[in-house]
């Protein structure tokens, strides 16, 4: 099984920016966070249909949001892997001030990463989010760290994934059909 390297993650939950002043909202559909790595780590995990639901809901959209108290650059690496049918069912990125700018590219790879820096002014609200368009058929996780987000290749058929491992360290991988 192949593995992601280990990385310290730098906090960069602390502070304005401590979970603690964030607000979580599932849009009613069965999303989560996870802040148990913080400050050095928040994951987000979008909406996935149960198999209750018929039909299942569209365009639930998960969020992670703060307020800004003060003036700030938010420097922050970011993974995103998704179990769905490709990347553009379940869109990440970050929200800023009623705007969704997305991280995630609907035709690349179900893995991906990337490096982001938002300017903040006082009174912004800012977070993250994952839009599952399709409400169906595989749940995407969208990672923050103030280090790079370390993500695997595509690994040997029945590894499976490793979401949010401990320390500050994330290693997702995506399991071939």
């Amino acid at each position: 099984m192949a593995m992601g390297q280990v990385l310290m993650a730098a906090p960069i939950f602390l502070g304005q920016f401590d979970v603690s002043n964030f607000v979580f909202d599932s849009d009613g559909g069965l999303g989560a966070v996870d802040t148990v790595d913080a400050p050095n780590v928040v994951g987000l995990i979008g909406h996935n249909f149960d198999d209750s639901d018929d039909p299942y809901p569209e365009d639930i959209i998960t969020s992670f949001l703060v307020t800004v108290a003060l003036d700030a650059t938010f420097d922050f690496y970011w993974g995103f892997l998704t179990l769905d049918e490709g990347p553009q069912y379940d869109p990440f990125g970050y929200y800023l001030n009623g705007s969704y700018f997305q991280l995630t590219d609907d035709g690349g790879n179900f893995v991906q990463s990337g490096f982001e820096s938002v300017n903040l002014q006082a009174g912004d609200v800012f977070g993250f989010y994952i839009d599952s368009t399709d409400g169906c058929c595989g749940y995407s996780i969208g990672a923050v760290s103030g280090d790079p987000v370390v993500l695997d290749e595509v690994p040997e058929p029945g590894t499976g994934l490793l979401a949010l491992a401990g320390m500050g360290v994330i290693a997702l991988i995506r399991r071939r059909r």
